[in-house]
């Protein structure tokens, strides 16, 4: 559900949710859904200084990249978009298992991007570790 995904995180923003709760932690399935395209439009709308510059005092790439989002987009070039667009240490390992959809090899999901060893490792198990205050 892109859709939906993408919604809750604008609302997020928008409401002024993490305005308010600056140290909250949050992590959206499915890369975030259509997120990481609908943050750009909403970028734009914030530089113009429309409705959206009196909702929030700062730009929304600037909450999107507060959040975290998984790896559950089933390829590769959709995963990189992610990774540009929120940053590296924001993306975790996701599978959606058990459902049948699932991804059955999520490290060959991250493996396809040619990532270096040290990214590799924050996206397969340093970021989860943060976000989850193991370290």
């Amino acid at each position: 559900f892109p859709g939906d995904v993408a919604l809750a995180i604008a609302s997020m923003i928008t409401g002024g949710t993490l305005t308010q709760h600056p140290a909250l932690r949050m992590a959206f399935s499915h890369g975030g859904g259509a997120f990481a395209v609908l943050v750009a439009r909403m970028e734009q709308g914030w530089n113009t200084g429309g409705p959206l510059r009196e909702m929030i005092p700062e730009p929304p790439s600037v909450y999107a990249r507060r959040l975290y989002y998984d790896t559950l987009v089933y390829s590769a070039p959709v995963l990189r978009l992610v990774i540009d667009t929120f940053g590296i240490e924001r993306v975790m390992i996701g599978t959606d298992y058990p459902f049948g959809i699932m991804d059955t090899d999520p490290h060959g999901s991250v493996d396809a991007l040619g990532l270096d060893e040290t990214s590799a490792a924050l996206i397969r198990e340093g970021n989860a570790r943060r976000f989850f205050g193991i370290d």
